[in-house]
């Protein structure tokens, strides 16, 4: 008997979840909306009481308030720093971490800035500011999550996300 072979093309697509990163993205989506909402929560709990602190000036003044706005920008990276090495611990992806976790902390904010402006410590003119701090610190975390690679800290075995 004699067999016929076939000679074809096999296409092969690969879909990645980054471009330095190869395997697609992993982790559970509902779990890590159930873990990374509230930790984005905490963040931003933690900043609001970094802002009670601040005088008024600090926030009405243009000096300081640009000092503000260089830690924010320098905390963006830092922060995705802290929240990608939660999701290589729980092991969760990692974009998809930062990225529930900073709509935790948006929800938050938009929560107390809009219902209980006290958590803040400010009112008027100086809340405004503090919102504009901290839309301005949301930006930099997203943008640090862009623009830092995913394989930037090493992961944790088993955890290909």
């Amino acid at each position: 008997m004699t067999r016929a072979i076939r000679s074809g093309y096999i296409f092969v697509v690969t879909t990645t979840y980054d471009s330095n990163d190869p395997v697609p993205a992993g982790g559970n989506p509902t779990r890590t909306i159930w873990i990374a909402h509230p930790a984005g929560m905490v963040f931003a709990l933690a900043l609001a009481l970094f802002l009670t602190v601040l005088p008024d000036d600090a926030l009405s003044q243009t000096a300081p308030k640009l000092g503000l706005y260089a830690l924010a920008a320098a905390l963006g990276p830092v922060t995705v720093a802290i929240l990608r090495f939660l999701a290589d611990r729980l092991a969760l992806d990692r974009r998809r971490f930062v990225v529930i976790a900073s709509a935790g902390a948006v929800t938050f904010d938009g929560l107390f800035v809009g219902l209980w402006p006290d958590v803040y410590g400010h009112e008027g003119a100086s809340l405004a500011n503090v919102a504009a701090l901290i839309l301005f610190g949301l930006a930099a975390i997203l943008v640090s999550d862009q623009l830092v690679s995913v394989n930037t800290l090493p992961r944790r075995k088993g955890n290909t996300a």
